[in-house]
C-alpha cells in the first residue's frame, strides 16, 4: 500500500486514497481467484498450498499411507491416500492404481509404454484398460 501525506492537499489526498483502494481491491480479487484452484496438504498439523496449475501428478509413496505430489517447482511427500485426494480434487484423473494426473499439464503421450509425459520429463503409467480414454482426454487438452 502507500503512505498518504496530509500536506499534499485535498485533491492529491483523494487521488492517493483512490489509487490505494483500487490497488487493494485488485489484490483482493486476485487472491480470491487464486484460492479457488489450490492443492492443499498437511504436514505435521501445518497446511500448505500450491496452485493446481503447478501440480503435474500425485503418486503413492513407498512409505505406507503417504503420497508424493510432483509439481512444477517442488516434490512433496505427505501423509494421505490417493482415494481421498481423488475425491477432493476431481480435476486430477486416476490413470493407474498408483497415479492421479493433472491432464492439463501433460505435454505428450508415450504410446509404446502407455505413459503420460509432463513438462519436467516425469512420466506416469496409464493402466491398459484406461489408456484409450486417457489418450482421448489428453489429446483434447493438447488441442485446446
Amino acid at each position: 500500500m502507500d503512505f498518504v501525506v496530509k500536506d499534499l492537499g485535498p485533491e492529491q489526498i483523494y487521488q492517493k486514497l483512490r489509487e490505494n483502494i483500487d490497488y487493494g481491491y485488485e489484490r483482493y480479487t486476485s487472491y480470491l481467484g487464486n484460492t479457488e484452484n489450490l492443492f492443499s496438504y498437511m504436514i505435521g498439523g501445518r497446511t500448505f498450498s500450491l496452485p493446481m496449475g503447478d501440480v503435474y501428478f500425485v503418486e503413492t509413496a513407498e512409505t505406507p499411507h503417504k503420497v508424493i505430489v510432483h509439481a512444477a517447482s517442488q516434490l512433496v511427500e505427505f501423509p494421505g491416500f490417493l482415494k481421498d485426494i481423488a475425491d477432493q480434487y476431481p480435476e486430477l484423473y486416476r490413470t493407474d492404481k498408483s497415479f492421479l494426473a493433472n491432464l492439463d499439464n501433460v505435454v505428450g503421450i508415450d504410446n509404446d509404454d502407455r505413459r503420460l509425459i509432463f513438462p519436467n520429463g516425469d512420466k506416469t503409467d496409464v493402466a491398459t484398460r484406461r489408456f484409450h480414454e486417457v489418450k482421448t482426454l489428453v489429446q483434447k487438452h493438447l488441442k485446446s
